[in-house]
């Protein structure tokens, strides 16, 4: 007898903290509150969320777009409650496509998606004013693209798991260029601060000369 009484309880507990508050939550558009407190508004089939709808969570995040059998599948936009921000397509609850993400310090990505990271090509925008175009693998800029820093160095070339590796060409705001072989470089401003002084010719145009020539410092 107290064992039914206890399922009794809980089954109790559960029809009031998880429940279908309005529509038809199993095949039709309803609103359902989780107990946890997330609340999904939208269309259902065979009891899943699928098709259209919204979702918020207890935490205050939330995702409005579209479901397919219980996970965000297809186009939305997730909403975190840091101010970061996701607008694009889904696959499986997972990022996937082309898509863009944005930060509250300022930073913007625009570009394509695999299992959640940047894969493909993609543009990155900083809150710094520095810039990104070029590809991406693995969350990581690799293949070719072209950075542009803060102050306004730049670098076109290839890329290997967010470093420069390969051939490549920086530029310098004062007009210098360096081309060649550039995976021993570790940050612009160190590679122009450490180019020994010796290499430093006095010429009527802009210094070239190639990265094997210069001795980069660490």
């Amino acid at each position: 007898m107290r064992i039914f009484l206890v399922s009794c309880l809980l089954l109790f507990c559960e029809i009031i903290y998880a429940q279908c508050v309005s529509g038809n939550c199993t095949n039709g558009n309803g609103v359902f509150r989780y107990s946890t407190g997330t609340v999904y508004t939208g269309q259902f089939k065979n009891g899943k969320e699928h098709g259209s709808g919204e979702i918020i969570w207890a935490d205050g995040d939330s995702y409005t777009g579209e479901w397919l059998n219980g996970s965000m599948h297809g186009k939305g936009i997730y909403l975190w409650t840091s101010g970061e921000q996701y607008d694009g397509i889904w696959a499986h609850g997972l990022k996937e496509g082309y898509g863009v993400s944005t930060w509250p310090n300022g930073d913007r990505y625009e570009g394509m998606y695999h299992n959640d990271k940047f894969e493909g090509d993609g543009k990155m925008f900083w809150g710094d004013g520095s810039t990104y175009f070029g590809s991406y693998k693995n969350g990581y800029r690799d293949g070719y693209g072209e950075y542009v820093d803060k102050n306004g160095s730049r670098y076109i070339g290839n890329w290997q798991d967010g470093k420069y590796w390969g051939k490549g060409t920086l530029f310098f705001p004062n007009g210098d260029h360096y081309e060649g072989d550039t995976k021993m470089i570790k940050d612009m401003d160190t590679a122009h601060i450490s180019m020994p002084t010796a290499l430093v010719m006095k010429e009527t145009g802009p210094l070239v000369i190639t990265v094997e020539q210069v001795l980069f410092s660490g």
